[in-house]
């Protein structure tokens, strides 16, 4: 079986050892009536190939770690996030050209990065990506598009459980990421 939930559910369920953990909890949002000509800002975030559009997303719990598995905290997380983003509209409406900017889109819901780290017969740690660590059974690599660091090299061994026999699971997620 191949658990492929994004949270972990079935080797939770199953009994597999595991890290429970939220991190990168966000939502994604795109601006409108960007003018080209406007000097690049932090909370306007990066032009897309559509004239005058934005995409950025709001990170991290607005007020510190929560459970991304619990429905209430994802709910509360969630509508201050979105509160946060129509805040930040203002600002940008402020910025001089920009006065017409508009909300373009909103993802329909939260997304959660990491709820569950399976506890695999191998480790991807923090360590381990700083010198660049090579696995013989690398299935993958994980890494960020924007640049800001290297690729790491995802081991089958990562998505093996320790203790459940017939599973893996589709996704990994480094010990302490930078």
């Amino acid at each position: 079986m191949i658990d492929t939930t994004g949270d972990g559910d079935l080797f939770a369920s199953d009994g597999a050892a595991h890290e429970k953990r939220s991190s990168d909890v966000g939502l994604a949002y795109r601006f409108g009536g960007i003018p080209s000509t406007q000097k690049r800002h932090a909370f306007i975030g990066d032009p897309t190939p559509q004239e005058g559009i934005h995409w950025t997303r709001s990170y991290a719990p607005p007020e510190g770690d929560g459970d991304g598995l619990d429905a209430a905290w994802l709910t509360h997380c969630e509508c201050a996030h979105r509160e946060a983003i129509w805040k930040r509209l203002q600002s940008v409406r402020s910025l001089p050209g920009c006065e017409k900017a508009f909300l373009a889109e909103v993802a329909p819901q939260l997304g959660v990065r990491v709820s569950r780290v399976l506890d695999g017969v191998e480790r991807i740690t923090f360590d381990g990506f700083m010198v660049r660590r090579h696995f013989e059974d690398c299935v993958g690599l994980g890494g960020a598009d924007s640049g800001d660091h290297h690729a790491w090299e995802i081991p089958l061994g990562a998505l093996v459980p320790r203790t459940v026999e017939n599973l893996l699971t589709a996704g990994v997620r480094r010990r302490h990421a930078p």
